[in-house]
């Protein structure tokens, strides 16, 4: 599998480059490692004498692109790896390597496109449809999407995977999105259908007196029970430097007549707390959700520091338990080196409740912590 697609992508580069030189080409590169460290999962608490996990992953990916008039193509290769997961007598065995995204764009008519291939998947903030870009893997679709773009915009996104067994995949996905921008609000109204779960909603932005406001709510049914997610999220400039927001979101949780809800694709780590406790691989069929979150921006020139504060209740009773999830305070600098290099660095703490012990295990009484350093190049080479 690795050799077909290493020769798969030699071939496109190549014949990238040989292309008449009226299209325009493109080649960007990625180069991301990330040093972890954890106390306590996002599958269960730390217990008292768990010591802690140190963990080093590294992203490298050469983007190619291509454009004409009448059709655009992307290549996006990428190694994904744990360090020490290979041998330092490394025989290429290990099958990191991979494709991405590998797609073209057809330009049918004015506004009128057609985008087939493997690629990314990106809508609105990210809560049901989104690229997942925190895991170094990130997450990409095959499947043709036809886009209108004019004052309203139409995409129509249909995948089918035939025979398909893989975990974490789909037999069959389609989805409508819709986006139109009013002269003080802007909205979109998103159909998805993933093997039958059914999820419909709608998202809406706006400014008041200087405050951003924006609104989400999807329901979601799989044929006998419905859910559904309420989100509310603001901000608000204080001066040049600082910068305040808010959120709110409520999701359903497993009980009768109701449907745990599920974002689906959505890019989990940016909401709910970095330590992604809730719908990282986790919290499917639970008890639901209410996230009330508050957080500080301070940017200068080249750095920025911000800090989030969690506060998270289950949405559905715990019989002899008050409900009460934790809360989870997130802290994170980004200091940019280099229009191409930047530094991030971040430092969450977990404080675990009796609810939450009793939901997924461990020891309330021990630490939950996590702390992360990333360096992130991303060159153009030309």
């Amino acid at each position: 599998m690795k050799t077909t697609h290493a020769q798969f992508a030699i071939t496109a580069f190549l014949a990238i480059l040989t292309t008449d030189v009226c299209g325009q080409f493109s080649m960007q590169g990625e180069f991301r490692p990330r040093t972890e460290i954890r106390t306590g999962t996002k599958d269960a608490l730390a217990l008292i004498d768990d010591a802690s996990i140190v963990s080093t992953s590294q992203r490298t990916r050469l983007n190619l692109h291509y454009k004409t008039k009448d059709y655009t193509m992307k290549i996006a290769m990428q190694d994904v790896r744990a360090w020490g997961s290979a041998s330092t007598l490394n025989n290429g065995g290990n099958n990191n390597f991979d494709l991405h995204e590998a797609w073209a764009e057809v330009k049918l008519k004015d506004k009128l496109f057609l985008k087939s291939g493997r690629q990314e998947l990106v809508y609105d903030d990210q809560r049901i449809l989104g690229s997942v870009g925190w895991a170094q893997q990130a997450r990409s679709h095959d499947l043709n999407l036809l886009k209108y773009q004019g004052k309203v915009n139409f995409h129509l996104g249909i995948a089918y995977n035939s025979g398909n067994n893989i975990p974490g995949s789909y037999e069959s996905m389609h989805f409508l999105w819709l986006q139109k921008d009013f002269s003080k609000i802007k909205m979109s109204a998103l159909y998805l259908n993933r093997d039958g779960l059914l999820t419909m909603g709608s998202r809406m932005k706006t400014k008041i007196k200087g405050m951003a406001l924006n609104m989400n709510f999807y329901s979601q049914s799989n044929g006998v029970e419905t859910g559904s997610l309420f989100g509310l999220d603001g901000g608000h400039k204080l001066n040049d430097n600082f910068n305040s927001a808010f959120s709110y979101e409520m999701q359903t949780g497993d009980a009768t007549g109701k449907l745990a809800f599920s974002p689906v694709f959505g890019t989990n780590h940016k909401f709910n707390g970095h330590m992604d406790y809730f719908h990282v691989g986790n919290h499917t069929n639970s008890v639901g959700l209410k996230d009330l979150a508050v957080s500080l921006r301070y940017r200068m020139k080249d750095l920025s520091f911000k800090g989030t504060f969690h506060k998270f209740e289950a949405y559905t009773d715990m019989p002899g338990l008050d409900g009460d999830l934790g809360s989870e305070i997130d802290l994170s600098i980004v200091y940019t080196f280099t229009k191409d290099v930047t530094f991030k660095l971040g430092h969450s703490i977990y404080m675990p409740t009796e609810s939450m012990q009793s939901l997924i295990g461990g020891d309330i009484n021990s630490p939950n912590n996590w702390s992360y350093l990333m360096l992130v190049i991303k060159p153009t080479f030309f």
